[in-house]
């Protein structure tokens, strides 16, 4: 269990500050860094940066934990919905006194 976290694993509010101003300041860095390449006409390093930053975020994707996502082969739960609205509507649409009508079971509501 790192510092950050409480007893529960839930971060508290003096950590979550903390990692704001931790994201802040590496963009912060990562401005400077490319300002100060820009500035300096260095392209080739600057090139060299943004093709390592790609291929990092790639990885990163790559090997991320989506935790509850689906599975593409898991079955998805039977839903009768469509069933049941094609049901209710050829109620709505027969008329009241033909044999349709009594045949088919009223909706609950």
């Amino acid at each position: 269990m790192s510092a950050r976290t409480s007893v529960g694993g839930v971060r508290g509010s003096a950590a979550k500050g903390a990692g704001r101003r931790n994201t802040w300041i590496a963009i912060l860095g990562v401005v400077v860094v490319v300002g100060t390449l820009l500035a300096y006409e260095r392209v080739a390093e600057l090139y060299v940066l943004a093709t390592f930053s790609i291929s990092a975020l790639l990885f990163v994707v790559a090997f991320a934990s989506f935790g509850e996502a689906r599975v593409a082969t898991e079955s998805v739960p039977f839903d009768d919905s469509a069933g049941i609205a094609d049901r209710n509507a050829s109620v709505a649409a027969a008329p009241a006194g033909t044999a349709a009508a009594r045949r088919q079971p009223t909706a609950r509501r």
